[in-house]
């Protein structure tokens, strides 16, 4: 009995360890997940780190500067203490957005320092079509000049051909008049025969 309560008692506190030891674990994991995408996610607008790093002053710049979250923060709570008759007009836009908690308002995968980084890319994008469709005009005239080419042969071909059966039928006439021609000579040489035999008769 001793023996198979210990054995149970071993078993169900590494069941325990276990769930705990996994309950921590996937709250490190969600931990360091939120950590990683804290530092290298704007929280305001999605866009990653290294753009800020390539085409800007810095991601912590940017985070602190242009999309602070808590700047964010304090302006709605400024928004709630506010009288709506004393609201401009784009505080009264987003304090109605706020108060249907719509956020179409947030600067989704938009950022000012990168305006000019999105119209390099889109003249890009205009170049790269551009180069495209050239590339395709000029594969349709090579498959245009092909096709003209393997016209311009197969017409080479039949007008061979045709030569040849006109030559054929040339040949075939003229050897049939040739024969004519020659019975015809048989025929006169018998004739005058026949008529040298009459006279000597």
């Amino acid at each position: 009995d001793l023996t198979f309560f210990v054995i149970i008692t071993t078993i169900g506190l590494n069941i325990v360890f276990g769930l705990i030891v996994d309950s921590f674990s996937a709250l490190r994991d969600e931990k360091n997940d939120a950590l990683e995408d804290m530092t290298s996610t704007c929280f305001m607008c999605s866009v990653s780190s290294h753009e800020f790093e390539k085409h800007a002053k810095g991601f912590d710049h940017h985070v602190k500067q242009d999309h602070n979250m808590w700047a964010y923060l304090f302006y709605f709570i400024y928004l709630h203490k506010v009288e709506v008759n004393d609201m401009t007009a784009t505080e009264d836009f987003v304090y109605r957005k706020v108060r249907a908690q719509d956020i179409d308002f947030f600067p989704t995968n938009q950022a000012l320092c990168l305006e000019n980084v999105e119209v390099g890319n889109e003249e890009q994008l205009d170049q790269l079509k551009d180069m495209v469709a050239r590339l395709v005009q000029r594969i349709e005239r090579e498959e245009d000049e092909e096709r003209r080419k393997k016209a311009r042969d197969e017409q080479r071909q039949w007008e061979k051909r045709a030569r040849r059966s006109m030559d054929g039928d040339r040949r075939a006439s003229s050897a049939t008049v040739s024969m004519d021609g020659a019975d015809r000579r048989a025929s006169a040489v018998r004739m005058a025969d026949d008529i040298m035999e009459e006279d000597e008769d």
